[in-house]
């Protein structure tokens, strides 16, 4: 069932024109298959990292190398993996972008929608912004107006298949996944933080391989600039690398 949704979902947000690509030669150059591969891996890579990561949720790198030093594998319970909400999220942001690819005010509407029946399930691990953000969803409060000052996390777990489907627009991409994320946290750090996955998912769409650190660097830097927080912890950053390792490598460094 999961499959079938996923390999059911791009062909639906590619439509017959493609209307979401704004340069004419990408229209020409990406096809609804090679699309649809993109998507899939969006969507699948998420399951699976999220299924692969749980059982190392909250733990530090060292603790991790110390306490889990073996091979990444399904473990969460008898061999087995489980997603968390972070997959939970990512669906729900896609069936939401199903009904509304052109509307964010009317996407964030119906992900709030989605999130308000998702929390009505009492989910475990959920975090408190995106709680107290759920119950203002219950009472009644407006989509726009449920969220709540946190740093945290949640919008940051949820954009990358909105990084994926607004790849070549980078407006719009910029747009919905603020829409996604001031639906439950209100700062520049989580705005910042989802903006920056989804800013990686396009370079790797865009490119059709995995981006190099320095282009990536440079676009967060962008991201950190506009939140008016770059300086010299990001200089200090970028110093080492000129941009040569890969962006798996850069993820290590940085924690």
């Amino acid at each position: 069932m999961f499959s079938d949704y996923v390999l059911s979902c791009p062909l639906h947000l590619l439509g017959p024109k493609r209307t979401w690509i704004t340069n004419p030669a990408m229209k020409a150059e990406w096809s609804a298959v090679s699309m649809e591969n993109a998507f899939a891996g969006v969507l699948l890579g998420t399951a699976v990292g999220d299924a692969l990561g749980l059982p190392a949720e909250n733990l530090s790198p060292e603790r991790i190398r110390k306490t889990l030093a073996w091979r990444w594998r399904m473990r969460f319970l008898f061999g087995r993996g489980m997603i968390s909400d972070d997959t939970e999220h990512t669906l729900m942001v896609a069936q939401a972008l199903l009904a509304h690819p052109d509307d964010a005010a009317a996407f964030q509407r119906a992900l709030g929608r989605k999130l308000r029946w998702w929390f009505a399930g009492l989910p475990g691990g959920v975090g408190l912004a995106t709680a107290k953000a759920c119950l203002r969803l219950w009472i009644g409060f407006p989509a726009h107006r449920c969220a709540v000052v946190s740093a945290g996390g949640g919008p940051a777990m949820r954009s990358a298949i909105l990084g994926a489907f607004f790849a070549a627009a980078p407006e719009r991409r910029r747009e919905f996944v603020l829409a996604s994320a001031r639906l439950t946290h209100r700062g520049w750090q989580a705005e910042t933080a989802a903006l920056a996955v989804a800013e990686a998912v396009a370079f790797a769409v865009r490119e059709r391989k995995e981006p190099a650190a320095g282009p990536l660097l440079s676009a967060w830097r962008g991201l950190l600039s506009g939140a008016g927080v770059a300086g010299p912890a990001f200089r200090k950053w970028r110093r080492p690398w000129h941009g040569m390792i890969p962006y798996r490598n850069l993820c290590a460094r940085l924690g």
